[in-house]
């Protein structure tokens, strides 16, 4: 009886540890399973991009379509009415001033005989006349503006070395002197038009008070600038009068780029402004900066059939086309 009692004793021991260790199996099982749900749930760290906030310059671009275009173009009328010879120049034929004769006229002897006719010569002449001094005026004053910008940038120019002055104020100081040394050269192109004009008023006039024995000489259009023919308007023989076109020339190395933009776009962009010409042909971009924002707007119709606010924005290259400057 003592040893069956012993041994249930032991018995009951065992069971009470087998109990026990089942039960810590258990809680280290919960505790575990706890242990996993809260790593699987707790938040991981998400991988970013950092960097080093430092303060520098904003650029904001503006992204349109442009056309290129002659800036100085003179347009040929005859300055008397008469007959046109056939002009046998065409489009991109080279023109050198005072040389090329660009059209021929037979005049009416009518119209030089009659009063009126003398009177309106003169009238031309004394319009050349006063038009050569206005030129002249705008001329000077383009030189003193631009001579003044240049004296401006060389002085910027030395102190942007020394970090006086910044980038932005050199870039403004360098886009004024090119764009008042483009007004210098359209005051030259104006002021060789009104000569070349006057000397046509001129020659009209010395035929219709000396004309030549049995009528009155041809009179011969020279080129008034050294360039190209842009486009030609009337080649074939006709009557001309003073009023009718006859052809275009230019210099095609005066480019400039012309884009319309749309007037929420044109407010912020000023005189001097950078720009970068893509999609013109070439593999590199062509620098430009801009020169004129015209005060005035117009309404366009879009491809889409809105009305839309637009300003045209004139561009200077800094980098002509390569085609251009081969020229």
């Amino acid at each position: 009886m003592n040893m069956n009692s012993d041994d249930q004793a032991r018995s009951r021991r065992a069971r009470a540890r087998r109990g026990w260790l089942r039960r810590i199996l258990l809680y280290m099982l919960a505790v575990g399973l706890l242990a996993a749900l809260v790593v699987a749930l707790w938040p991981q760290p998400i991988p970013v991009d950092t960097a080093v906030a430092a303060r520098g310059p904003l650029t904001i671009s503006v992204m349109e379509e442009g056309q290129t275009r002659i800036r100085q173009r003179h347009v040929i009328y005859p300055p008397i009415a008469g007959f046109m010879t056939r002009v046998p120049l065409r489009a991109g034929a080279p023109v050198v001033a005072g040389q090329t004769i660009l059209a021929t006229i037979r005049p009416e002897a009518t119209g030089f005989l009659s009063p009126r006719g003398r009177a309106e010569a003169e009238a031309r002449v004394s319009a050349a006349e006063a038009a050569i001094q206005l030129r002249q005026a705008e001329l000077e004053r383009a030189r003193v503006e631009h001579e003044q910008a240049r004296r401006d940038f060389e002085r910027i120019d030395s102190l942007l070395a020394e970090g006086i002055v910044t980038q932005q104020e050199w870039d403004q100081a360098d886009a004024r002197a090119r764009m008042l040394a483009r007004q210098v050269n359209a005051a030259e192109f104006a002021e060789r038009i009104a000569r070349f004009e006057l000397e046509q008023a001129r020659a009209a006039l010395l035929q219709a008070e000396s004309p030549a024995e049995g009528g009155f000489e041809p009179l011969r259009i020279v080129a008034p600038v050294d360039g190209f023919v842009l486009q030609v308007f009337e080649e074939n023989e006709r009557v001309v009068t003073p009023q009718t076109a006859i052809l275009e020339v230019g210099d095609p190395r005066d480019l400039e780029a012309e884009i319309e933009l749309l007037s929420s776009d044109a407010v912020a962009v000023s005189p001097g402004a950078e720009v970068w010409i893509e999609h013109w042909g070439g593999d590199q971009p062509l620098r430009g900066r801009v020169s004129l924002v015209e005060p005035g707007g117009f309404t366009k119709i879009s491809a889409l059939g809105v009305e839309e606010q637009r300003v045209r924005v004139r561009v200077d290259f800094i980098d002509p086309p390569p085609a251009v400057a081969a020229l």
